[in-house]
């Protein structure tokens, strides 16, 4: 699995195991696991066991394939500061602020190598990658296409000026969608790459932030204009949706089922409600304590980077009252988070890499069995839910199976199939209307294949 965290503001990362053991300054249901402190990092990418990470001039390369003990394999020193990192295949493309876009051959991890450069022309804030091309927001000179395709002479392929400071750049389908500074969110056309055209465009009023892509909208958080919903099912025509004013600054924002939930650096975590774009409402809100600079969502929890108070862990599985589920003062400034899996990424401005642990994720885990290949279990859909939702799996040979839903603690509390099976696709409706929101998992047994999988319920 690879992942693209990307900020212009200093960051340090992170990761969540699940593990036991109560170490450093944190609350009973948080537990450090290692640090790296390094100084300032900037960026971070993780592709399987090899982390990326930009460290003022550096570019830094470890071994996180055993998370309590970090292993620095090699940095590489580059001409001015990193902005974004993103990971791809055997190569590491970097956003230089004073140079343009980077690309590093990471296949031998111990001795990373410059295999191109291209010189974007201005201030490389964020760069997304995507098939064979990068896109880069470039702060003085708007969206540069790059054709990576030959990774040892990377060229332009296609340029677009958005007119004002490129902060960041998201890419879905055939759209890359660009929040720049004066307040706007561009939809540019990347269906031609070498000649990216302008599909449509928003004025946000505000300082575009941050933005999330979920389906026919984009997200903005758009600093003191709060959360604006833009309608993108008509790329050319893009519309305001709806409105949410979060009270402060709102910095970042995170899309998961029917809810955005923004990081406001004056307000702490807001959680809306977006079921009806067209009127957002506020669900709940949990005062951080500090400055909230970003959020990420994973199953029932959101993760809150506090400038000032360190890594939150907010219970979100009932958004109208959300709680403080742990804490981990992480020593200087959590100005990033990001979570996959097991794993989040939290980047901290002055103390480095920590390896954090969230006890209350105790229960079973996803996992796969080694014949996987023979079987299949799709991720439930709606998810979330309330309260039903269905179950698709697929048998490649007859077996006996047992598809039973388990809570957290791993207890098991509903069994859906119980008998033998002929091989063909099935689907089963799971109907949760007696149980309590929160987080559960449907594991599927067929012969000697076994499959988890995770699910969330909102009442």
């Amino acid at each position: 699995m690879t992942m693209r965290f990307t900020k212009t503001t200093n960051l340090f990362f992170l990761f969540f195991v699940l593990t036991n053991t109560l170490l450093g300054q944190s609350s009973h249901n948080t537990t450090l696991i290692g640090r790296w402190a390094n100084g300032p990092c900037q960026a971070v990418d993780v592709s399987g066991n090899i982390a990326c990470f930009g460290n003022g001039g550096y570019l830094k390369i470890a071994d996180i394939s055993n998370p309590a003990n970090l292993i620095e394999l090699a940095k590489i020193l580059l001409p001015s500061v990193i902005r974004g990192v993103s990971v791809s295949g055997a190569y590491a493309y970097v956003a230089d602020s004073d140079g343009g876009l980077r690309i590093i051959d990471i296949s031998n991890p111990a001795a990373p190598t410059e295999s191109g450069f291209f010189d974007t022309g201005g201030d490389a804030m964020d760069v997304a990658v995507s098939d064979t091309c990068a896109y880069v927001a470039d702060g003085g000179d708007g969206l540069r296409i790059i054709d990576i395709s030959n990774p040892a002479a990377p060229t332009e392929s296609g340029f677009f000026d958005t007119g004002g400071y490129a902060h960041s750049v998201a890419v879905s389908g055939a759209y890359a969608y660009v929040a720049v500074g004066d307040g706007s969110l561009w939809i540019i056309d990347i269906t031609n790459p070498a000649a990216p055209t302008e599909s449509g465009f928003f004025d946000t009023d505000g300082y575009a932030e941050d933005v999330a892509v979920s389906g026919a909208y984009a997200y903005v958080a758009d600093y003191r204009e709060g959360l604006r919903i833009i309608d993108i099912s008509n790329p050319a025509a893009p519309t305001e949706s709806g409105f949410f004013d979060t009270g402060g600054y709102a910095e970042g924002v995170a899309v998961s089922g029917a809810y955005a939930y923004v990081a406001d650096y004056s307000n702490g975590l807001r959680i809306i409600d977006i079921s009806n774009p067209a009127a957002p409402t506020e669900s709940g809100f949990f005062d951080t304590g500090g400055y909230a600079h970003s959020v990420a969502v994973s199953g029932a929890y959101a993760y809150v980077a506090d400038e000032g108070d360190g890594l939150r862990i907010i219970d979100i599985s009932n958004p109208a009252a959300p709680t403080e589920s742990g804490f981990f003062d992480t020593g200087g400034s959590a100005l990033g988070v990001a979570v996959s899996g097991a794993y989040a990424y939290v980047a901290d401005g002055g103390d480095g890499l920590c390896i954090i642990q969230n006890n209350l994720l105790v229960g079973i885990e996803e996992n796969l069995s080694p014949n996987a290949q023979n079987f299949v279990l799709e991720q439930n859909y709606p998810n979330p839910f309330n309260p039903v939702t269905k179950i698709t799996y697929t048998l490649k040979e007859a077996s006996d199976v047992k598809l039973a839903i388990y809570d957290i603690t791993g207890r098991e509390v509903s069994t859906l199939v119980s008998q033998r099976q002929n091989l063909g696709e099935y689907s089963v409706t799971f109907n949760a209307y007696d149980f309590a929101s929160g987080v559960y998992f449907y594991k599927l047994k067929a012969g000697s294949f076994e499959q988890s999988r995770k699910m969330l319920l909102v009442k």
